[in-house]
């Protein structure tokens, strides 16, 4: 009986001990009014090895619950990683150059510096903050327009007046290690001014891009042959093609925001509308190929109409869906096989194709299989009852066929609808 009585005891203390680490754990984790998902985890963790409830806290001592912040940090790791590449691509290098270093193991081993420091300084600035996919492609863009905001900057001073009192161009590097962060600031503060979903963010940056590269498309139509031993004719093409550049992305991130910033977007429908950029880009090669164009104007009017065509049209496809990230790489992956089927044919059957006939093959092909995945993916994810028997599958899987007393490896191809 006394032993029956000191194990109640003790299993009295154990648990009024278990209850106050608890309380002292989850005090600590929100002595900031942020719990991050590591410390969710580890409490979540504590909280089922020792059987307790959080309602059982006295919790006047802390924030209610309505003060409280659920952090997404979906978008953390592609920060991170960011941060790890500029920092090993550009400050590694800069950072001893402008610093006047001649010994290249000072190059190596800053260069692991700066990857490593990237990581920790963006690690532990991140930690409590809600980095989305779209917030962290804003970050990324606003570092990119800081970066390349040097180059509207070196034209307006133009290129021999610059390097005349910066030969070794430290103040350029040094210029664009400055902007950098700065641009990444602006670019957070923009996405919480603009708030898109994570799906909108990614269309407006690609947006930007695609603005930047019709910036460059114009300037080609503008100065198709530029004299670079003519100091006048070189500053005044590299302003134009600067401000066209430049100019174009800071156009491209308003206007998509302002006719697009509306339209609900997933990242999947996002990631299908850079894939039809693509497609345009690849269709209008081959009709290039085809029609045999060789004019160079043709060819960058024909490449912007097709390109921005392409993006403009695969909005429109998605207004009525959300499709999800494995959505957008199934119709990718649909339009490279569909392409690969007559390819596959015809090099089994040794079957010689013109050059015109192959690239007018290949667009039908692509195009053919890219709508006919679409809208297969497009149905299922509208009407989530749709029978697996009715729609057409082929499987194709390896087999051994029977010969006598011989086994053959073949494929076995299955039709179904």
């Amino acid at each position: 009986m006394r032993t029956l009585v000191l194990l109640m005891v003790l299993n009295v203390s154990l648990a009024f001990a278990q209850n106050t680490v608890y309380d002292a754990a989850v005090e600590k984790a929100l002595s900031d009014s942020v719990i991050t998902e590591d410390e969710q985890a580890l409490l979540d963790l504590f909280k089922t090895d020792l059987d307790t409830s959080i309602s059982n806290l006295d919790t006047s001592a802390i924030p209610q619950e309505s003060t409280l912040k659920i952090l997404n940090q979906e978008g953390r790791w592609r920060l991170i990683y960011s941060t790890m590449a500029v920092g090993n691509g550009l400050y590694g290098i800069a950072i001893p150059y402008v610093l006047d270093s001649h010994n290249p193991n000072h190059y190596i081993g800053f260069q692991m510096l700066a990857a490593a420091g990237g990581f920790y300084l963006s690690y532990n600035e991140t930690r409590h903050m809600d980095i989305s996919v779209g917030r962290a492609a804003f970050i990324e863009k606003g570092a990119a327009l800081g970066l390349t905001s040097f180059f509207p900057l070196q034209a307006v001073v133009g290129i021999e007046n610059w390097f005349d009192f910066d030969s070794e161009f430290k103040v350029g590097l040094s210029y664009m290690m400055t902007t950098i962060p700065v641009g990444a600031y602006f670019g957070n503060k923009l996405f919480d001014e603009w708030q898109p979903s994570d799906g909108q963010a990614l269309v407006i940056n690609a947006g930007s891009s695609l603005g930047m590269i019709n910036g460059f498309a114009i300037h080609r139509l503008i100065y198709k042959d530029v004299d670079i031993d003519s100091e006048r004719e070189l500053n005044r093409s590299y302003r134009v093609i600067s401000a066209l550049g430049y100019g174009g992305s800071l156009a491209g991130l308003y206007y998509t925001h302002k006719y697009m910033g509306d339209y609900s977007y997933s990242t999947g429908d996002a990631y299908l509308v850079t894939s039809t950029a693509m497609l345009g880009l690849y269709t209008v090669g081959q009709i290039m190929q085809f029609a045999d164009i060789r004019d160079e104007r043709s060819m960058i009017l024909l490449g912007m109409a097709f390109v921005n065509g392409f993006s403009w049209q695969g909005s429109r496809l998605v207004q009525d869906v959300d499709l999800t990230d494995g959505d957008a790489a199934i119709i990718a992956f649909g339009t490279f096989a569909a392409n690969g089927v007559w390819r596959g044919l015809s090099v089994m059957a040794d079957a010689q194709f013109s050059t015109k006939t192959s690239s007018a093959l290949d667009v039908v092909t692509a195009l053919a299989g890219f709508y006919t995945t679409y809208r297969s993916v497009k149905a299922r994810r509208l009407d989530k009852t749709y029978p697996v028997e009715k729609n057409l599958g082929v499987i194709v899987k390896p087999t051994l066929l029977g010969n006598y007393d011989t086994l053959i490896p073949g494929l076995s191809v299955q039709l179904k609808w």
